[in-house]
């Protein structure tokens, strides 16, 4: 587009402009998000500091500032293929939870599980899971295999070994 535009420092500018303000819009909603599992304790002790609010309109600016360190840490990693690697993993093993988590309800027949979905069955559910499983083998085998060590360690730290409602 630079090459065509009849003027290119504009469409610089405007790229950079809406990179900048998406960016600070994502680094805002992250850090809310993560201002409201502190205040829900949803991981005990860790995100506590993150509860901290500030001025008269209650804004997380502590929120704020661990998700800065946090997107300044990965980005120490040094190779913008190297994040989108490890990005693309975690939202596939997102994906896998919502899918194994579908599959379980539907197999206990939970009495208010009531899906929408017009092909909606089991089979639907356990094929998502497995693609899951085999798209994050082929981005990365040796992300996929840390990843899916860490969630692990997550829920059974956060999950199982002490309890989410001994925390509410």
């Amino acid at each position: 587009m630079v090459d065509i535009n009849t003027s290119p420092m504009l469409l610089m500018a405007g790229i950079f402009a809406a990179t900048f303000f998406s960016s600070m819009s994502n680094m805002i909603g992250a850090s809310r998000v993560l201002s409201r599992l502190a205040q829900d304790r949803l991981f005990g002790w860790l995100l506590h500091p993150a509860t901290v609010e500030v001025g008269t309109s209650n804004n997380p600016v502590v929120s704020v500032i661990i998700s800065w360190v946090a997107v300044v840490l990965v980005f120490m990693v040094g190779s913008f293929n190297r994040i989108a690697k490890l990005t693309s993993i975690f939202f596939l093993l997102s994906y896998m939870g919502v899918n194994i988590a579908t599959l379980a309800l539907e197999l206990t027949s939970a009495p208010n599980f009531r899906p929408n979905f017009k092909y909606f069955s089991w089979h639907t559910c356990a094929l998502g899971a497995l693609s899951t499983v085999a798209m994050m083998l082929v981005v990365d085998a040796a992300f996929a295999a840390a990843a899916v060590v860490i969630c692990m360690l997550l829920s059974e730290y956060f999950g199982l070994g002490i309890g989410i409602t001994e925390h509410l």
